[in-house]
């Protein structure tokens, strides 16, 4: 099964000329994400296929790792059945109109399922978009965009919900080592996705997107063993009466009782969100940096609001502000500006020298009584822009200004990196600007409002928490 995560050869049976067919987008995003793997497309008459050799079948090309199908519901048997003489097992099943359409496409997949059963298949989907393995350069999915490389696993039940948040998952500063369709889950299901991520070295955290279970006391079991080791993060649908609808009509899950589904994920650490941001906030933080040792932070900012704010938020998750010592403050004013508040939240007032922020860092950091830093106000050298277009300021002075920016956000790299605390940075730029993408890039997550990093430093402290009392 390892080789559904790492194939090093590929069939797509069903591959098109055609570009409207979802058999020609899926063979031209391979070829176009770089896979160094070999590809053989499966076209009953075209000689070629987007540049590959295409083959009449299974049974005409070499044997492939895994084979990807997107052919007419009727034809998958046949499809299944010449997998099973070429000795392929890997299988991702793209092909809908089963379990989610009603009960003739239940019974077809009940025919799948003891087909799969029978020739020991690996089967993911049916009704699935694909798997994207970005440190292959593998793109098996219908979505054009290719995500960059990271930590973060994404399963999801709803391939689209996936897929289509490539653009949303870049512009968060996040990096994806893999991304799972796991459509109805004939065969495979979420459980088996999970234990072979946990095995995998690229996937440090696990991100599921659920719409119901088949076999929740398995799924449960298998994630107390994973959680102390390696954070799953769960966002379910169907929360609702009326979700809960919607969500067997979409892959015909089971979603059951809310309230119950809270407690179990509570009892074995899985991290449930209410959304993606929720997901999203909490892979950046987990999937880069070391989890806190307990629950007292530092606060450094350039404005006294913020600051407040951020103290309210760290209050409500549990967690404690402390003050600094006076030896610790005398330190910070050998720094700061006179009109610098140095008592904790840390207040640079405003200041365009973000060297600051790495050497007040350095400071609070090195504390013993200190677990974690938030930093609010860091911005790189987009601020500079506007001078860019005015006749008054050289050039050269710009370019100057611009280059300390990107210094400064490096030298708060070496700082966070030397202490191994965690830290999280909000700021009023986004990843288009290159000091914030500098940071992100180097694991530091970045939060566009200061209460959404606070508040994701206390789900993070909580996990640590739990993982202490669970850890064998």
């Amino acid at each position: 099964m390892e080789r559904l995560l790492n194939p090093k050869s590929i069939a797509i049976v069903g591959a098109s000329t055609n570009i409207t067919k979802m058999g020609s987008l899926i063979t031209f995003n391979v070829r176009s994400g770089g896979y160094e793997g070999e590809v053989y497309p499966i076209h009953p008459k075209a000689h070629t296929v987007h540049g590959y050799k295409a083959y009449r079948s299974v049974l005409d090309c070499p044997t492939p790792d895994l084979a990807s199908i997107v052919v007419p519901k009727s034809a998958v048997p046949e499809v299944l059945d010449q997998c099973a003489q070429a000795n392929i097992r890997n299988i991702i099943l793209v092909t809908a109109g089963y379990r989610e359409a009603g009960p003739e496409g239940q019974e077809a997949e009940e025919e799948i399922k003891v087909i799969a059963q029978r020739h020991q298949f690996n089967l993911v989907g049916p009704n699935c978009v694909g798997i994207s393995r970005p440190i292959l350069k593998l793109n098996l999915t219908t979505m054009p965009y290719f995500p960059r490389q990271g930590p973060v696993a994404f399963v999801s039940q709803s391939g689209a919900f996936a897929a289509q948040n490539f653009l949303s998952i870049e512009r968060w500063g996040l990096g994806l080592s893999t991304v799972i369709s796991t459509g109805n889950e004939a065969v495979l299901t979420c459980t088996d996705y999970i234990q072979l991520l946990a095995n995998d070295p690229k996937t440090r955290v696990i991100l599921l997107y659920i719409e119901g279970f088949n076999d929740g006391p398995r799924f449960l079991d298998a994630a107390k063993e994973i959680t102390p080791k390696k954070p799953i993060l769960l966002m379910k649908v169907g929360r609702t009466s009326q979700g809960q609808r919607a969500a067997t009509s979409h892959t015909g899950a089971l979603a059951g009782r809310n309230d119950i589904f809270q407690g179990a994920m509570r009892q074995v650490g899985i991290l449930r969100g209410n959304s993606l941001e929720d997901l999203f906030d909490w892979s950046m933080a987990l999937g880069h940096q070391p989890l806190p040792k307990g629950n007292r932070v530092a606060i450094l900012t350039n404005s006294g609001g913020p600051g407040v704010s951020l103290t309210d938020v760290c209050a409500e998750e549990g967690l404690t502000v402390p003050p600094l010592d006076d030896t610790v403050q005398e330190q910070l004013k050998t720094l700061l500006p006179p009109t610098a508040v140095t008592g904790n939240p840390v207040d640079s007032t405003f200041t365009i020298n973000m060297h600051l922020f790495a050497q007040c860092a350095d400071i609070l950091l090195a504390l013993d009584t200190i677990d974690s830093l938030l930093i609010h106000g860091f911005f790189g050298p987009d601020l500079m822009i506007q001078f860019r277009q005015s006749p008054d300021v050289p050039q050269n002075v710009v370019t100057l200004m611009q280059t300390e920016f990107e210094d400064a956000a490096t030298q708060l790299i070496r700082t966070i990196k030397q202490h191994q605390k965690p830290v999280f940075i909000s700021s009023t730029q986004d990843r288009s600007d290159s000091g914030i993408r500098t940071l992100q890039d180097a694991g530091v997550p970045v939060y566009p409002m200061p209460e959404r990093a606070a508040r994701t430093l206390g789900v993070i402290t909580r996990y640590a928490h739990w993982c202490i009392g669970h850890c064998t």
